[in-house]
């Protein structure tokens, strides 16, 4: 166990860290049946490798589960966790975050036919990569890492993608129409420029995803853990900001449209830590530290479990 385990964090990866030209495509949500098709063609046609990251729910498209069946058991590619369906598990209750982390595993084992250990997860948009309880369940279930990117090919032109090359790079493309021709494109220049195309766990020097004999397993409660309070600040996403949005909420500090939080740290709730900060003689930062978020729970007496 890594020091970010013992810490209850599992590693977040944005690129590898590596001299050697190799890189790594990831493919998010594979919502597009068709489009999953042709794509993995132009892999498969040039040799590279290919690491998807499904939302489970996709998974039940017609044809989909073939694709990825015959990709990942006959072609090496691998696939990879990004919840069952597309929620922005930092603000579900905990049971809803566990299931939907699980959910998508038992979905892949299923197709699959063997008991497939996936090492990376990847949340919706990365948002609430810094969120403890997630990392917390994550380790428990054996994952290895958040998976991030270097560079994201669907909101990129060409110019722009192919800057971006270097050693250690991770791209993050989508099953829309418009990176089936930037792939296209992209792949076999790529190789020309001499990258390798890995999995993910090739870039990282990792082994291939474990398998073992199909069963399918009951999903296993989260494990206690203990709050860190993280400084949280401004563009932050976690489930200790729905805490601290819930507190100011119920001291009529911060209202919020729909009346529940968000957790997502943006200029209200700021405004409403400075507020608070400012009649609680803290520091007046708008950034709530360990000392805010413990006064916030104290001052707020609020027993919140689920947004």
């Amino acid at each position: 166990m890594n020091k970010q385990e013992k810490d209850g964090y599992l590693p977040v990866f944005f690129r590898a860290k590596t001299e050697e030209r190799k890189i790594a495509v990831t493919l998010d949500d594979c919502d597009r049946t068709e489009n999953l098709r042709r794509i993995v063609r132009i892999f498969d046609q040039y040799g590279a490798g290919l690491t998807f990251f499904p939302i489970g729910n996709a998974l039940s498209y017609p044809g989909a589960a073939e694709i990825i069946r015959q990709c990942v058991l006959e072609k090496g590619f691998e696939i990879e966790n990004h919840t069952m369906s597309h929620a922005r598990i930092f603000r579900a209750s905990e049971t809803e975050m566990a299931r939907e982390i699980w959910a998508q595993g038992q979905k892949v084992n299923s197709i699959l036919g063997v008991n497939y250990r996936q090492h990376f997860f990847r949340l919706m948009g990365g948002d609430g990569i810094t969120d403890l309880r997630t990392h917390n369940y994550l380790i428990q279930l054996g994952f290895r890492g958040v998976m991030q990117w270097s560079c994201c090919g669907t909101d990129a032109d060409m110019e722009e993608i192919r800057r971006e090359v270097s050693p250690g790079a991770i791209y993050l493309f989508h099953t829309v129409d418009g990176d089936i021709g930037k792939l296209e494109e992209f792949v076999p220049w790529v190789i020309s420029q001499g990258y390798q195309l890995l999995t993910l766990n090739g870039l990282l020097g990792m082994e291939p995803n474990e398998t073992a004999a199909y069963h399918p397993e009951p999903m296993p409660a989260p494990r206690a853990y203990t709050e860190d309070h993280r400084t949280c600040r401004m563009g932050d996403y976690s489930w200790n900001i729905c805490r601290i949005q819930a507190g100011l909420m119920a001291m009529n500090l911060l209202t919020i449209d729909g009346d529940e939080p968000t957790g997502f740290y943006g200029e209200l709730t700021e405004a409403a830590v400075r507020k608070f900060q400012e009649t609680h003689g803290l520091p007046v930062t708008g950034e709530a530290d360990a000392d805010t978020q413990k006064a916030i729970d104290a001052a707020g007496k609020v027993s919140f479990s689920f947004c």
